[in-house]
C-alpha cells in the first residue's frame, strides 16, 4: 500500500509546553502519573506519545493500547509512566524519514519517533493515507554522484566502492535512493567511476530503475554534474519543451540525511536557480579564549562556542534553457563542485542560494562514521 510520509521537527529539548501544530505528538516525562498521561492520549490526535527524559533522549513511546493493557492488570493509581515502559522494552525509532517509512511498511506502526545518534528526539515521521497529496508534488530529476576512491574507508572500499557497502541490508546508495524518493525524485542517474564494474553489476539487479554514467577519469564532484549535462542535453531539451524549469538535486552517494519538502519547494518558488544545502555545526573550545588589542588583554571569553555553516554536498539546480546553455559552454574537465560554483556564478552573474537543512545528516566517510550510523540500521 502506498502511502504518504509527513515529517515534524522537534525543538524543544527542555520540555517546554509545545502548539500541537508545531509537533503533533505529545510529549510527556517518565515521571508523570499514568492518570495524567491518559488525559493526554485522550486528546491526542494520533493516541501516543513519546517519553524523554530530562536531556532530551527518548525513553520509548507509548500508544493508548499500551496504556489500555496496562490499567487492566495492573493497580494504575499510583503508577507512573516509568512503570509503564518497563512493560514495553522495544520501540523503534529511526534517522531520517526514509528509514521511518521501512519502519512502517514492515511492523505497520503510524508513528516513527526521529533522534539524532544520541537519541535526542528531533522530529517525527507520521503515516498519512492522503496519498493524493504527493500527486501534487513537481517530479524532480536526482543524480548521485558516486565516482569517489573512499580512501578513509580502505579496506572496506578496496573491492566495493562506499555506495555499494551495506548499511543494514541495503546499499549506501539505496538509502540515497530512498531519501530522494521521497522528495518527489522519479528519475535517477548515478555517475560511477572508481570499480564502476561494481556499480554494473549493481544495476543489473538491482529493483529501482535509474541511468548509469561511468567517468572514464576521475572527475571530481563538479566534473560529473558537466559530464551528465552534455551526455544528456537532448533529453533535457525535450523535457523543457514543455515546461519552464526542471528540478536537479545533485548529492554525493555516500551520504543519510533528511531534507524536508519546505526546503526544495520554497527554493522552487523563489528567483533563484541554483542553491547550496548547508548545516549548521558547533565548536565549542576547551580553552578559554583570550582577546587582545596591540598586545594588550582586551577581554576573555571562557570556553566560547563558534557556528558554522557547511556544505552538506546537497546541491539544487533550477535548469531552464538559458542555464541548460550556460553549463554546456564549461568542458567536461576534473573539478569539485564549489569551484564549479564559483565559476557559474562568476560567467552567469546568478546568485547561488544557501538554505539550512535541519534533520541529521551524515557523511559515512570514516569506519567510525559507518559504524556509528549502522547501529541504527540493525533489523
Amino acid at each position: 500500500m502506498k502511502f504518504l510520509i509527513e515529517t515534524y521537527t522537534y525543538k524543544d529539548p527542555k520540555l517546554k509546553k509545545i502548539k500541537e501544530d508545531d509537533f503533533p505528538i505529545p510529549i510527556i516525562n517518565s515521571r508523570d502519573s499514568i492518570k495524567n498521561a491518559s488525559e493526554i492520549l485522550s486528546h491526542s490526535k494520533y493516541r501516543c506519545c513519546f517519553i524523554l527524559d530530562k536531556d532530551g533522549k527518548i525513553l520509548n513511546y507509548v500508544s493508548q493500547g499500551d496504556l489500555l493493557r496496562f490499567i487492566e492488570k495492573r493497580d494504575y493509581v499510583k503508577s507512573k509512566i516509568e512503570d509503564l515502559i518497563k512493560f514495553k522494552p522495544n520501540f523503534k525509532v529511526a534517522l531520517n524519514s526514509a528509514q521511518a517509512k521501512r519502519i512502517m511498511q514492515k511492523h505497520d506502526y503510524d508513528v516513527i519517533p526521529l533522534v539524532d545518534l544520541d537519541n535526542h528526539l528531533i522530529g517525527a515521521s507520521i503515516r498519512s493515507s492522503n496519498y493524493k497529496k504527493s500527486a501534487t508534488k513537481k517530479e524532480r530529476i536526482g543524480l548521485i554522484i558516486s565516482g569517489g576512491l573512499g580512501k578513509r574507508l580502505l579496506p572496506l572500499t578496496k573491492e566495493t566502492p562506499k555506495p555499494l557497502l551495506k548499511l543494514g541490508n541495503k546499499t549506501i546508495l539505496d538509502h540515497v535512493f530512498d531519501s530522494l524518493e521521497l522528495l518527489g525524485v522519479r528519475y535517477f542517474n548515478v555517475m560511477a567511476g572508481h570499480l564502476s564494474e561494481k556499480f554494473q553489476r549493481y544495476k543489473a539487479v538491482s529493483e529501482r530503475p535509474y541511468k548509469l554514467f561511468i567517468e572514464k577519469s576521475p572527475l571530481g564532484t563538479g566534473g560529473p554534474l558537466l559530464k551528465w549535462i552534455h551526455e544528456e542535453s537532448e533529453l533535457l531539451i525535450n523535457e523543457l519543451k514543455n515546461k519552464d524549469n526542471l528540478t536537479i538535486i545533485v548529492c554525493n552517494g555516500d551520504l543519510i540525511f533528511e531534507v524536508d519538502e519546505q526546503t526544495i519547494s520554497s527554493f522552487e518558488k523563489s528567483n533563484y536557480k541554483i542553491c547550496i544545502l548547508s548545516r549548521n555545526l558547533q565548536y565549542s573550545l576547551k580553552f578559554g579564549l583570550i582577546e587582545t588589542r596591540n598586545h594588550l588583554l582586551k577581554s576573555f571569553k571562557e570556553k566560547p562556542t563558534f557556528s558554522y555553516n557547511v556544505n552538506t554536498g546537497i546541491y539544487l539546480f533550477k535548469i531552464d534553457l538559458k542555464l541548460l546553455n550556460q553549463l554546456k559552454k564549461f568542458p567536461v574537465s576534473k573539478i569539485d563542485m564549489p569551484d564549479l560554483l564559483i565559476k557559474v556564478k562568476s560567467k552567469t552573474r546568478e546568485n547561488i542560494l544557501i538554505k539550512e537543512i535541519k534533520g541529521n545528516y551524515f557523511d559515512l566517510g570514516t569506519p567510525d562514521d559507518l559504524l556509528e550510523v549502522s547501529a541504527f540500521y540493525k533489523e
